[in-house]
Order: C-alpha cells, then structure tokens, then sequence
C-alpha cells in the first residue's frame, strides 16, 4: 500500500493514511454501507447481515452496486414502499 501512495509507515511505528489512501477507505466504506443498507430493507437478521455484507462487497460489480444504489434511494425517498416490504416481510 505504500509502494501504491496509499499510506506512510515505518516499520514497528505509525502508519498514515495519505489522501489517495483515505479516498479508497472513503468509498469502501460507502460501498460496505450501501450494500448493508440494501440488505438490511430486505429483511436480513441483524446477526447474518454483517457476515453477508462482507461476502457481497468483495464480489459485486459496479454495475449491480450502481443498481442496489438506485434501490436503496428509491426506498428511502418511498417510505410507503418501504412501509409495505417491511409488512410483507412478517408473513415470511
């Protein structure tokens, strides 16, 4: 990560992130927080949502990602759709 101008380090001390590492962990972090979002409007348990968040994240292509994002939006700005999925989730 160093040879990548990600970070500063010296052996056995303090490691800093330099800006192109702290843009990287920003979006991995967005991408990881979208994703358990998502999974998280469709009714995953609090105990596997972590677990399966961690699966997605490492296999998902932009493309699905930019989907789930739409998704994700269209929820939150349609809480009567969010309403009625959350409803239909109780009769599983």
């Amino acid at each position: 990560l160093a040879k990548l101008n990600f970070l500063d380090y010296e052996r056995y001390g303090i490691i800093l992130l330099r800006k192109p590492g702290k843009v990287l962990g920003e979006l991995l972090l967005k991408k990881h927080n979208l994703i358990e979002a998502f999974l998280t409007i469709l009714g995953v348990s609090k105990k596997a949502i972590l677990e399966e968040t961690e699966k997605i994240e490492h296999t998902i292509n932009d493309e699905t990602l930019t989907c789930i994002n739409n998704f994700v939006d269209f929820f939150e700005t349609n809480q009567l759709f969010k309403k009625a999925l959350t409803e239909f989730n109780k009769w599983l």
